[in-house]
């Protein structure tokens, strides 16, 4: 249904053979992520945005930073060595794994 008058759960999941991940209402600008173990009523773990920033407000930081780099014409934010880049890009991965994502 479109409607300008209704709405539905703001909800999204991604799931594998190992696991699933959900995001906080609305999915678009979460504020949480759980990760879900395969098994019935399995264990959660979950991480919480507690900085309090509302809605689209939530990377406000990261878009500044974003910006500043981009007008200093940097390829890599100053924040991480070119390493720690990789390794934040092998914790992604190692995430898609656990729950089971198929890269191709």
């Amino acid at each position: 249904m479109l409607s300008a008058r209704t709405t539905l759960p703001h909800s999204a999941g991604v799931s594998g053979s190992k696991g699933a991940l959900t995001f906080g209402a609305p999915f678009f600008t979460p504020t949480s992520i759980t990760f879900h173990e395969t098994s019935f009523n399995g264990a959660r773990t979950t991480w919480t945005d507690d900085l309090g920033f509302p809605e689209h407000e939530g990377l406000v930081h990261q878009v500044h930073a974003f910006a500043q780099y981009v007008e200093q014409g940097l390829l890599e934010a100053p924040l991480y060595t070119h390493q720690e880049s990789l390794a934040n890009i092998k914790t992604a991965v190692a995430i898609g794994q656990k729950i089971g994502t198929r890269f191709k």
